[in-house]
């Protein structure tokens, strides 16, 4: 009886696998480049630091990226599919910088390939007269791809929102 409460207990608060990690709103997946304007000078790895301490805040898992990848945070949701975010300071002079911060949604490629293998399947059912198999197969690489569409977009969202509490944190320490 205790393995029944413990999946109950999981599906109840979040397996790890189905877990929905991001802890944005949802943001149409497409990539986006945000501008803030600082006043004063910080090194970047501070800067994502206390980034990642926004995401974190917010519900989100935050993953920093190596020394060759060309992202320096990545937030998934889930298994399905993410966002990543890379910094380009721009240095100005006097200590102002312009930060320019890239979000790239993606999906994971388990996810891409499966979408591709029901979407062959389903085309080779139409073609070769299995309307019904065709439909079911269709409908499943939709959904797949709708779900990878949602994991993606609640990343892109909580990365996005992450840059903007940085951003009224910014204006404030610089108005006030």
């Amino acid at each position: 009886m205790q393995p029944v409460a413990r999946l109950k207990g999981r599906l109840k608060h979040g397996l790890t696998v189905w877990r929905k990690r991001a802890g944005g709103t949802f943001r149409f997946p497409w990539r986006r480049t945000i501008k803030v304007w600082d006043e004063r000078w910080a090194a970047p790895e501070t800067r994502l630091a206390n980034l990642q301490a926004k995401l974190r805040a917010g519900g989100g898992y935050a993953a920093s990226g190596g020394a060759f990848d060309p992202w320096d945070i990545e937030v998934r949701s889930g298994l399905l599919g993410g966002a990543r975010l890379a910094l380009a300071p721009e240095e100005h002079g006097a200590g102002k910088q312009n930060l320019i911060f890239r979000v790239r949604p993606f999906a994971a490629p388990t996810a891409q390939w499966i979408v591709g293998i029901l979407a062959v399947l389903s085309y080779l059912a139409a073609t070769h007269g299995g309307g019904i198999a065709s439909f079911v197969l269709a409908v499943a690489a939709l959904g797949l791809t709708a779900l990878v569409v949602e994991a993606a977009g609640n990343a892109t969202g909580a990365l996005e929102d992450a840059v903007g509490r940085y951003r009224g944190e910014i204006d404030q320490a610089t108005t006030g």
